[in-house]
């Protein structure tokens, strides 16, 4: 069963709140041991819960005795400086007081019922952010595809428009030519032998079949495809590059106005 974000939250909410045997141990919410020791990240711009990192659980464990019997054969020097390496990582946390209201403290780690609170929480915590990272991907992706799908659909509704905009514009080029060789005008380089796309004999049939394949490409595309997923390109299709063609030719055909204006 897959299980969300919210309900993993609930879950850990409805646990009982930490206490100890002679009252030894501060009360400590599941929330509250999550906020001390786990970490938290964003994707794409989402922040995910907190989740307590494999080599935390793995100190608590060690220094609560709950590794007792798998580490028995270790050298005691050694198992000694590894106890003393997770302190000094655990007491960077206790002693930030925004992660540490409760006032814990690095013995309250060797008691048994704190470090199986506390790794009966990580790796649910983990799961639980993996998914929110899951989910927040996702999220992004669609609206990418959303977003996609708008601009072609955008294309598509005005592209006989576009179409014969730029049709009346390669015609105004290619007279504003004419016009200039008649009168002897040496024109640029780039005036004279530049064919911009829109000008190209099969362009409107081209851009057309890519806005078109491309609209069938998004209906079908799903953004849990995991590394797999692929965006498509709008290539041609992208109405910013159809608006720079257009102010280009725009442009082209003022330049050489301009010339006959001043010949």
């Amino acid at each position: 069963m897959n299980i969300t974000r919210k309900t993993r939250l609930l879950a850990f909410s409805a646990l009982p709140v930490l206490t100890a045997c002679g009252d030894s141990i501060p009360q400590a919410t599941d929330e509250q041991l999550l906020t001390l020791l786990g970490n938290s990240r964003e994707v794409r711009g989402e922040q995910l819960p907190p989740s307590i990192p494999r080599s935390v659980e793995e100190c608590v464990r060690l220094l609560s005795g709950l590794e007792d019997e798998v580490v028995k054969d270790i050298p005691a020097e050694f198992l000694g400086q590894m106890k003393a390496e997770c302190r000094s990582g655990l007491r960077n946390h206790l002693e930030d007081p925004e992660r540490n209201p409760m006032g814990l403290e690095l013995a309250h780690f060797d008691e048994r019922e704190l470090g199986e609170r506390i790794s009966d929480l990580a790796e649910p915590s983990r799961e639980a952010a993996q998914q929110a990272a899951t989910e927040a991907q996702e999220r992004y992706r669609q609206a990418q595809i959303d977003d996609a799908k708008e601009a072609v659909a955008g294309l598509l509704s005005s592209l006989d428009e576009r179409l014969a905009t730029f049709n009346n514009l390669c015609s105004e080029l290619s007279d504003s030519r004419e016009a200039a060789q008649a009168q002897g005008i040496s024109l640029p380089t780039n005036l004279r032998y530049y064919t911009p796309p829109p000008c190209n004999g099969h362009y409107a049939e081209q851009l057309r079949t890519q806005a078109e394949n491309l609209e069938e490409r998004l209906s079908s595309i799903q953004p849990s495809t995991g590394s797999l997923f692929l965006m498509p390109h709008l290539g041609a299709a992208d109405p910013e590059r159809l608006d720079g063609f257009q102010e280009d030719l725009e442009s082209s055909i003022q330049e050489i106005q301009g010339l006959l204006q001043d010949s």
